[in-house]
């Protein structure tokens, strides 16, 4: 997610509503719903395609444990991520991170 929202320099709210249909890996671009519904293309680095197609194969599916959704970052119960649980898990990771270099 991070490695997603740097490279692509999306807002918080716009990374939740992201669906995996919106994900066009094979041309390194996501179609975003912005503000006041407005839709635009965004180009993705080839990074953060890699981080991308690493979750999709193997962290999403332990997610959502063989439920669905139709959003691209879902969350441990397979709803769409909202922008107040990603900056907790944000806060979490940054803490083991912290913990992990003393």
């Amino acid at each position: 997610m991070l490695e997603f929202l740097y490279a692509t320099g999306l807002r918080v709210s716009e990374l939740c509503g992201i669906g995996v249909s919106d994900l066009e890996t094979s041309l390194g671009y996501v179609r975003v719903t912005g503000k006041g519904n407005k839709q635009r293309i965004v180009p993705i680095g080839k990074t953060a395609l890699a981080a991308v197609a690493e979750y999709l194969e193997s962290g999403r599916p332990r997610l959502l444990r063989r439920r669905s959704s139709p959003y691209l970052f879902v969350t441990a119960r397979g709803g769409p991520l909202t922008a107040r649980r990603s900056g907790s898990c944000w806060w979490g990771t940054a803490r083991r991170l912290e913990s992990s270099a003393s």
